[in-house]
């Protein structure tokens, strides 16, 4: 995992003999909502088409996290792709897309924004694990892995399977108990919505 400790959560426990100290960390993703949709090295805007996964690359320059990306999704347009390639490589999308008018002017929408929509249109979570960036389908169970390096160049494409067999699992139930006071009295309101139609009839 690779990102930034955040001293401010620091914590320390003492208990007997034993010294614990926990910190927290960031990878960053959140801090996207400050930074504009630009050309990291030269601050303009980007004013072409590219691919979702070249989009998304621009996006992570920003907080300088260039890994991997293992992209689990088995989406694929039927006319142009097989069921081997991978959507989010091969789609493009068009740069100005995420210019918007901000008081007259054209200003580009932040990076966490811009991530946002591109990841929704294919119902995909993002999330860093085993030192790659993960993009990944919650909805499927069976489907193709497709492996980048950093530079986004395929390495790899394995079939995983998610799911897991559970018939084994000892699941024990669990209850909690609440001490609430009783209802003493409640009162109910019955309104009709047509009233006023009923009523302007008759007059």
């Amino acid at each position: 995992w690779t990102g930034w400790i955040k001293p401010e959560n620091l914590t320390k426990d003492y208990i007997l003999d034993q010294y614990e100290l926990s910190v927290s960390a960031t990878d960053g993703l959140a801090d996207l909502k400050d930074v504009e949709f630009n050309n990291f090295n030269t601050g303009n805007p980007y004013v072409d088409r590219a691919t979702v996964l070249v989009s998304v690359r621009r996006i992570l320059e920003h907080i300088e996290i260039l890994l991997g990306f293992k992209i689990q999704l088995g989406v694929y347009e039927t006319v142009l792709m097989t069921n081997s390639q991978n959507a989010i490589e091969k789609a493009t999308i068009d740069s100005l897309r995420f210019t918007k008018i901000v008081d007259g002017r054209e200003v580009q929408k932040n990076c966490f924004l811009v991530l946002e929509e591109i990841l929704r249109t294919f119902g995909v979570v993002m999330f860093q694990s085993e030192g790659f960036w993960w993009i990944q389908s919650k909805r499927e169970r069976n489907s193709n892995v497709f492996e980048y390096n950093s530079a986004g160049t395929l390495q790899s494409t394995t079939l995983i399977d998610v799911s897991y067999d559970i018939t084994n699992f000892d699941f024990r139930g669990g209850n909690s108990l609440e001490r609430l006071p009783p209802i003493k009295q409640f009162e109910t309101t019955l309104k009709n919505k047509n009233i006023n139609l009923y009523l302007n009839r008759f007059l």
